[in-house]
């Protein structure tokens, strides 16, 4: 295996790494734990404005996300938001969001089910929409149909979201529970109990829109012994409801996007490794080029002392079996340490770029205690497969 060169900047004593952009999320729950967006990285809400088209159909309770993005937008341009009806905003410099749909030939921003999801109209009226126009995210919310609807209406729901789904893979479809402004009503309760359980049982994002009525601060409202509006989102300044309560349910969006996108929620040390942009493994023609690119979210684990590893496992024999890139020095054969420095998030990198001779590759990314041995425990590992023909 020829020797590859791996360029890694030295900033403020540690190695920066810059560039791909992460794949999107499944398994998303958002609610009231969900709201500080302050606790989001910077990159990921740049990841949201360069990644992701929104299609957003609602009804007026919906407003109360679009109404809170437009505020937030206005206070801090960090959260720039352009929406447009029917249209979606061609921008990489603020959220692009799509409000509404066309059918008849017509906008429409006062969304209804039956403009959406409910019923064979309703699916094409999406389908088309879907087809038309370049989004990537798309999400209907409720009015108070949940109040009354029966289980079965509800699993229709659910059923036709899935449809969708399968139909249009390259689509995060958002599943959303109505709002809780009626209280101590059992079966909005209850419905909305369904719809968590089915994202829950199976696997989908979720955007608890709920939850987010029923907190303020550290303290849930209930009346009747059900969840229900926090007195202190009782009002009608928008969308039923406070600004204050849209705004908070515009963070939890955000939040919401920055997961898609990629943001792990601050939680789980998630090192990635990517070959051609692909998780892989992959197979590639003798001849063709091979990209390796690298990234990090350090999660709760961020400032901790580590030892950092990059290596590529070859199908040849000792001492060219291994190669690794050992910092400031650059690639070599063996497995040899990167670097020992704290953890921190980064974009990612391009570690490799040519041609492979032909054989059987595995390239990793791992990180584990700081001792020097490549021995585990590891904190988090990443791998991809490359076959060269």
């Amino acid at each position: 295996m020829t020797k590859f060169r791996l360029v890694i900047y030295p900033i403020m004593g540690v190695c920066l790494l810059l560039g791909l952009l992460p794949g999107y999320s499944r398994a998303i729950t958002i609610d009231h734990t969900c709201t500080d967006m302050t606790r989001i990285p910077d990159y990921w809400i740049d990841q949201v404005k360069q990644m992701l088209k929104v299609h957003y159909a609602h009804t007026s309770h919906g407003e109360q996300i679009t109404v809170g993005l437009e505020r937030l937008s206005a206070a801090d341009s960090k959260y720039n938001f352009y929406p447009d009806n029917c249209t979606v905003p061609d921008t990489t410099s603020h959220l692009s969001l799509m409000d509404g749909q066309y059918y008849d030939g017509d906008c429409a921003t006062y969304i209804t089910p039956d403009l959406y999801w409910q019923g064979t109209s309703a699916m094409n009226i999406t389908r088309s929409v879907l087809t038309s126009f370049d989004v990537n995210i798309s999400l209907w919310a409720w009015c108070t149909q949940l109040d009354y609807y029966s289980q079965s209406q509800v699993q229709t729901y659910l059923n036709n979201m899935a449809r969708l789904e399968s139909e249009f893979p390259e689509v995060t479809f958002v599943y959303m529970t109505g709002n809780a402004q009626s209280e101590g009503e059992q079966n909005r309760y209850d419905r909305n109990q369904q719809i968590r359980e089915y994202c829950r049982n199976n696997n989908k994002v979720l955007f608890d829109f709920a939850d987010l009525d029923c907190w303020y601060g550290n303290e849930q409202h209930t009346a009747s012994g059900i969840p229900s509006e926090h007195p202190q989102y009782e009002g009608d300044e928008a969308g039923h409801t406070t600004y204050e309560s849209c705004e908070n349910k515009a963070r939890a969006f955000w939040w919401l996007l920055a997961r898609i996108a990629g943001w792990n929620g601050g939680t789980a040390l998630a090192p990635d490794i990517r070959a051609n942009g692909s998780h892989g493994p992959i197979t590639v023609s003798s001849g063709s080029p091979v990209s390796i690119t690298v990234s990090l979210d350090p999660g709760a684990s961020a400032g901790q002392n580590a030892d950092w590893w990059v290596a590529a496992a070859t199908p040849f024999a000792p001492p060219g079996d291994w190669y690794s890139y050992v910092y400031p020095t650059g690639w070599g054969p063996g497995r040899n340490r990167c670097i020992q420095t704290g953890l921190f998030g980064f974009a990612s990198f391009e570690v490799m770029n040519r041609v492979l001779l032909k054989g059987a590759y595995t390239f990793y990314f791992a990180i584990d205690d700081p001792d020097g041995l490549a021995t585990g425990p590891w904190w988090g590992i990443d791998s991809v497969g490359v076959t060269v023909e």
